[in-house]
């Protein structure tokens, strides 16, 4: 296989976030390819994070939905697309998880990548300007977009893409008319969140270098972790734990697939079950 497979292709970005700079510098510079965006694509219709739309698939469905969308609208048979997911705890945090697939229509394949971080509490509950003013700041205003949203007469009203402390005031004051309170949030689409952007560039990176990769056995691009072996034993009673031994790096296009082990040998005791249970 030749080190650069796609040089010289189109890859269409399912977005209408702005996702696609966050590819073309590591698509160019180790593929040769070109990323463009899949103009009039509605990425929406696949939910959003304010609700408005309800998402309905699992995050590795909806991303291939959106890609297929973007081959459709585009012609290319070769799209990215991209789903991220925030899960809140009772804490200060969340945990982000975004998923970036690439669709390659002529070999029939799909690759995926992923990462998890802790982003800080994606929203806040206030009932005052000067609140939401404050809110806003933490949550990374100006440098990062936020939503607000509010019940009025049972239902939902929302006002994105808010930067501005001015702009963000004259919504307060709007919404806070509308009801008791407001509820503030991070803008998660990828053009009002540098944080998401940063993370999407290094998964388009680490996508842009799998696909230099080829498989053992058909020489397909793309061979990478697709899984991983859980089981590494206890260092003091050798019971099997939820601990990770091995990587299991696999091949899009065929199914093969083989492990790779880790560098530790053996699991802290406080992390085995039987141990500490």
């Amino acid at each position: 296989m030749s080190p650069r497979p796609y040089s010289g292709a189109r890859v269409a970005y399912g977005t209408m976030h702005g996702k696609e700079a966050t590819a073309r510098a590591p698509f160019q510079h180790r593929l040769g390819a070109q990323v463009v965006a899949a103009d009039g694509i509605d990425t929406d219709r696949f939910g959003t994070f304010t609700g408005t739309v309800p998402r309905l698939l699992a995050p590795a469905d909806a991303a291939a939905a959106k890609a297929a969308l973007a081959m459709e609208i585009t012609g290319q048979p070769f799209a990215l697309a991209s789903e991220a997911t925030y899960l809140a705890d009772f804490g200060p945090f969340a945990d982000h998880h975004e998923l970036l697939l690439f669709q390659d229509g002529v070999r029939g394949m799909t690759v995926v990548e992923s990462a998890m971080t802790r982003v800080a509490s994606p929203f806040s509950d206030v009932g005052s300007v000067p609140e939401g003013l404050a809110a806003a700041a933490r949550l990374g205003a100006p440098d990062a977009a936020v939503t607000i949203s509010t019940l009025a007469d049972g239902a939902a009203v929302h006002r994105g893409g808010l930067r501005d402390r001015a702009a963000i005031a004259d919504v307060l004051e709007e919404l806070l008319s509308l009801g008791t309170g407001a509820r503030i949030q991070r803008d998660r689409r990828a053009f009002a969140d540098p944080d998401r952007r940063a993370v999407l560039a290094d998964l388009a990176d680490r996508m842009a270098d799998r696909l230099t990769r080829p498989c053992p056995a058909c020489d397909a691009p793309g061979w990478g972790v697709v899984d991983v072996e859980r089981g590494l034993p206890c260092a003091v009673c050798g019971s099997p734990t939820r601990g990770i031994r091995a990587d299991v790096l696999g091949c899009g296009r065929c199914g093969e697939r083989a492990s790779r082990p880790r560098g530790a040998l053996r699991m802290s005791a406080d992390r085995c079950d039987v141990c500490n249970p």
